[in-house]
């Protein structure tokens, strides 16, 4: 008999111990490295097992990029708030990304339906005004749905077209 991994003895040993009895999940683990060193000692072939990475506690992985975090979620109205101004007044794509914030809020609206709204969804050239309501279809769902465009969302909108230099 051969085992090709630590995953096939405990395997094996779940089935059943060496005195006859039926082992529990944490007895097969707990006892894992025991029975592969009884396999050994009877003569039996056991490919070696990997070892395991030294955990560390560095913000950073093994490839330089930095790990996730958790983020905190938005809690209150003052945090929304701060979160808004910050986005609104950050560089270049800041009244764009205060727009997506937004319409994301008020709209309930995924990131992927976000991102595939394009200007003349929300807003008539034509007309120079934004629209009462957006229609789209779902991407998770494949729905489709009609949203009201909020006051305060067409406010964010009509602040980012006026920003802008061109609408398509």
């Amino acid at each position: 008999m051969k085992f090709t991994n630590n995953q096939s003895a405990q395997a094996a040993a779940q089935a059943i111990d060496m005195r006859g009895e039926f082992l529990s999940q944490r007895e097969v683990s707990r006892n894992a490295g025991e029975l592969r060193a009884l396999l050994i000692d009877m003569g039996l072939q056991v490919a070696p097992t990997k070892e395991a990475a030294p955990r560390t506690d560095s913000e950073f992985k093994t490839n330089g990029a930095r790990k996730a975090t958790a983020a905190e979620p938005l809690r209150n109205h003052e945090d929304f708030q701060r979160l808004a101004t910050y986005l609104r007044n950050k560089g270049r794509y800041g009244r764009r990304n205060y727009m997506l914030l937004v319409l994301g809020v008020t709209l309930g609206l995924r990131c992927g339906d976000l991102l595939r709204l394009r200007v003349g969804d929300v807003y008539s050239c034509d007309t120079k005004r934004v629209r009462a309501a957006v229609t789209l279809i779902e991407e998770k769902t494949n729905k489709r749905t009609r949203n009201v465009i909020t006051p305060a969302a067409a406010a964010a909108i009509a602040d980012y077209i006026a920003g802008a230099k061109e609408v398509r």
